[in-house]
C-alpha cells in the first residue's frame, strides 16, 4: 500500500500532471506561496510538514492530510513574511530618514527664508534710510538754493534801489550845477558889465545876489515840492509870498541906496553931471522897472501854471474818486438788491411752504388723503368733526 508521504512526495515532484503539483518543487513553493493560481487550479492549498520543512501543498479537493503532517505557518512564508517586515522597516526607516532629511532640508529651507527675510529687511530699512537722508539732503540743497536765490534777489533790489537814488541824486546834483553854471554865466556877464559901468557895480552886484538867492530858493521850493508833493503846497505858497515881500522890500531899499548914492554923486559931481546923472537915473528906474516887470510877468506865468497843473490833478482825483465812490455805490445797492431779493425767495418759499389759516391739516408726521402734516400749521391745530375736514384737524388753536 502506497503512503501519504510517497503519495505527497510523487505529487510535489511529479512534472506530468496538470495540478499545482505539475510544476516543480520550487515552482510549487512559489505559485503555492501566492495560493490563487493553486487555488484555481485545485481548489485546495494546506501546508504540510515534508522532511522537516512546512511548505504549502496544493491538491484536489479530495485529499485530506494526515493530522501528523499538518503544520502552521511554512517557513517560506515565515521567510517571506520576515523578509517583508525587515522590507516594511527598511522601508519605514528610510521613510523616516527621508521624512528627517525634508524635515531638515523644510528647516534649512525656513532658515534661509528667515535670514533672507532678514537681510531684505535690513536691507529694504538700509535703503529706505538712504532714500530720506538722500531727500533730505535734496531738500536742504533746495532750500538752501532757494535763500541763496532770494538773498541774491534782495541784494539786486537794494543795489537798483541804491544805483536809482544815486541817479537820482546825480540828477539833482546835475540839475543845480547846471544852474549854478548858468548863474555863474549870469554873474560873470553881470560882473563884465560892472567892469565896463563901475558905478553900476554896487546895485548890479545887489541884483546878482538877490537872483542867486532867489534862484537857490526855487530851487529849494522844486526840491521840497517834489518830496513833500500836496502837503508842502501851501508852505510853498506862503514861503513864496514871503520871498516876494522880501524881494520887494529889498528893491525898494536897493532903489533907496541907488538915490542915495545919485544924490551923492550928483552934489560931487559938477552942475553938468547933474543932468547927465538925472537922465541915468531915469534909465536905471526905467530898466529896473522893466526887469521887475518881467520877473512878476514870468513868477506870475509860473503861478498860473502851477495852479493850472494843481486844479487839473485835483480835478482827475475828484473824478477818480467820484467814479470809484459811484461804482461802490452801485456795487453796494446791487448787492443791497440781491440780498432782499434772495431775502423776499425765501419768505414766499417759507409761506408757500405753510398752510393758511383754517386750513385742513394731517395729525400724521408726513400727511394723508392729500392734505399736508399738522407741522406746516403757523399758530398750531385743533381738532374738527370729520364733514368739516376730512382729516379732523384744522390750522389754528382755538
Amino acid at each position: 500500500m502506497r503512503t501519504v508521504e510517497w503519495f505527497l512526495r510523487q505529487e510535489v515532484v511529479s512534472r506530468d500532471r496538470v495540478l499545482c503539483s505539475a510544476v516543480s518543487y520550487l515552482g510549487c513553493i512559489t505559485r503555492c506561496t501566492v495560493s490563487k493560481s493553486c487555488k484555481a487550479a485545485t481548489g485546495v492549498v494546506n501546508n504540510v510538514l515534508i522532511k522537516g520543512k512546512c511548505i504549502p501543498f496544493c491538491h484536489s479537493a479530495g485529499f485530506k492530510v494526515p493530522s501528523k503532517m499538518n503544520c502552521g505557518t511554512s517557513d517560506h512564508v515565515v521567510s517571506v513574511r520576515k523578509a517583508e517586515k525587515a522590507a516594511k522597516e527598511a522601508a519605514s526607516k528610510e521613510k523616516a530618514a527621508k521624512k528627517r532629511e525634508k524635515a531638515k532640508k523644510e528647516a534649512d529651507k525656513k532658515e534661509r527664508a528667515k535670514k533672507e527675510r532678514s537681510y531684505k529687511e535690513k536691507h529694504s530699512k538700509a535703503e529706505k534710510a538712504a532714500k530720506e537722508k538722500a531727500k533730505k539732503e535734496k531738500a536742504a540743497k533746495a532750500k538752501e538754493r532757494a535763500d541763496k536765490a532770494a538773498r541774491k534777489r534782495e541784494r539786486a533790489a537794494k543795489d537798483e534801489k541804491k544805483a536809482k537814488e544815486k541817479g537820482s541824486k546825480e540828477r539833482t546834483a546835475k540839475e543845480k550845477a547846471k544852474k549854478a553854471e548858468v548863474m555863474a554865466k549870469a554873474a560873470e556877464q553881470s560882473s563884465k558889465r560892472a567892469a565896463e559901468r563901475r558905478h553900476k557895480a554896487a546895485v548890479e552886484q545887489a541884483n546878482k545876489e538877490r537872483s542867486a538867492k532867489h534862484a537857490a530858493e526855487r530851487a529849494a521850493k522844486a526840491a521840497a515840492q517834489e518830496r513833500a508833493q500836496k502837503k508842502a503846497e501851501k508852505a510853498a505858497k506862503v514861503k513864496a509870498e514871503r520871498s516876494h515881500k522880501a524881494e520887494k522890500a529889498a528893491k525898494e531899499k536897493a532903489k533907496k541906496e541907488q538915490h542915495a548914492k545919485a544924490k551923492e554923486r550928483a552934489d560931487k559931481a559938477a552942475a553938468k553931471a547933474e543932468r547927465a546923472a538925472k537922465d541915468e537915473k531915469k534909465a536905471k528906474e526905467k530898466a529896473a522897472k522893466e526887469r521887475s516887470a518881467k520877473e512878476r510877468a514870468s513868477k506870475a506865468e509860473a503861478s498860473a501854471k502851477h495852479a493850472e497843473r494843481s486844479q487839473k490833478e485835483r480835478t482827475s482825483k475828484e473824478q477818480s474818486s467820484k467814479a470809484a465812490a459811484e461804482r461802490s455805490a452801485k456795487e453796494s445797492n446791487a448787492k443791497a438788491a440781491a440780498e432782499r431779493n434772495a431775502k423776499h425767495a425765501a419768505a414766499e418759499r417759507r409761506d408757500k411752504q405753510y398752510i393758511s389759516n383754517g386750513g385742513c391739516c394731517c395729525f400724521a408726521h408726513f400727511g394723508c388723503f392729500g392734505s399736508k402734516s399738522c407741522r406746516f400749521c403757523r399758530g398750531g391745530n385743533h381738532h374738527v368733526w370729520p364733514h368739516q375736514c376730512g382729516t379732523s384737524r384744522r390750522c389754528n388753536r382755538l
